[in-house]
């Protein structure tokens, strides 16, 4: 794979545009969600919506797709079989502005203009809002209230017509971070409680920030954030579910690098994976496997930017366009601006 052109799809001056989640639409249409704030974490923090007719090359103006008392974070959005859209993203309390000793340990010099707008949160509770009319339109919000559980991917569709949200957060009794799923059968109206994935397998590796993806032959695919970890943090682990995610198999790290994931199945049959870089040279990075996920080859990785000043980038996602061919959306910042913007590019 090789990166062929890129594109900036919205820049605001002094915005912190961070976040990207991405879907396309039967008829072609891709959507873009993105959060908008003062900060990497602030009260501004709202969700807005952007739409392409012509594969990522021109963008609609930014429509307010989330804004309630909070601050609404790391959204995703989802086409979903029966042609329903959803929304899905966390919303945090912001308690107090960060000290300067917070903003001068955050990610270096570069970033400090940033690192002044951020506060203290707390995560209050996952939210989600469903459409008819791709996205235009959107329904009453419905609310997860899981105490100290927050979500960084989209809702996966599975082959029994359920829903699953892949989330992350602290269970009583667990010493770190672990990854879990809520589970509708109801197409999204009301969810059950949490579902273990994976937690902690050596007792030093947390997870956190977990994405699914739903594959032709019925498993589930599951790449998990390890940054917390004292032992190579940042390192990739993946786990697979060959019933509905009911059961998993024990999480295993690949010989990839980097974070927070996202997860594509491409017209072809090969499985992308995308995540920021946050070592030098900063940027986004991809890697393909050929097995559906199976295994996944150092030498298949690839980079898409690596222009990054500093390390608040990535969050891609990406969308299939046919054969080899994808579009991945992230957010990027450069060295004379430390506020981030969102871009895109197309690979092939």
């Amino acid at each position: 794979m090789r990166k062929t052109a890129d594109v900036v799809i919205y820049r605001k001056p002094n915005r912190q545009l961070a976040f990207v989640g991405m879907t396309r639409l039967a008829n072609g249409e891709i959507l873009v969600v993105f959060r908008e704030g003062a900060g990497h974490v602030d009260p501004e923090g709202r969700i807005l919506l952007m739409r392409s007719s012509d594969e990522g090359r021109t963008w609609s103006g930014p429509e307010v797709a989330v804004d309630t008392e909070l601050d609404d974070r790391d959204p995703s959005i989802k086409a979903l079989p029966d042609g329903r859209v959803v929304v899905n993203y966390f919303s945090s309390k912001c308690t107090i502005p960060w000290s300067d000793e917070q903003i001068q340990r955050w990610i270096g010099p570069g970033a400090y203009p940033l690192g002044k707008n951020n506060w203290n949160a707390e995560v209050q509770r996952i939210g989600m809002r469903f459409s008819d009319n791709a996205g235009r339109k959107w329904g009453e919000e419905v609310q997860l209230k899981m105490k100290s559980v927050a979500v960084s991917a989209p809702v996966c569709a599975l082959g029994d017509g359920s829903l699953v949200l892949p989330v992350y957060g602290m269970e009583e009794g667990l010493p770190a971070s672990a990854v879990f799923l809520v589970r509708s059968t109801d197409g999204g109206k009301s969810w059950g409680g949490l579902e273990r994935v994976s937690a902690n397998p050596d007792g030093n590796t947390p997870f956190s920030e977990p994405t699914m993806l739903a594959l032709p032959d019925g498993r589930l695919l599951c790449q998990l954030r390890t940054t917390g970890t004292k032992t190579d943090p940042g390192a990739i682990w993946q786990t697979e579910s060959s019933d509905n995610g009911r059961t998993w198999a024990l999480p295993h790290k690949l010989p990839l690098w980097g974070f927070r994931q996202s997860l594509a199945l491409l017209a072809n049959g090969d499985v992308l994976s995308v995540y920021g870089y946050r070592r030098y040279p900063m940027g986004v990075r991809g890697a393909i496997s050929h097995d559906e996920g199976r295994t996944w080859d150092p030498g298949d990785e690839f980079p898409i930017r690596w222009e990054g000043a500093h390390h608040d980038l990535g969050y891609p996602a990406a969308v299939p366009l046919g054969g080899s061919r994808a579009f991945v959306a992230y957010y990027l910042n450069t060295a004379d601006d430390p506020f981030s913007y969102i871009c895109g590019s197309w690979i092939e």
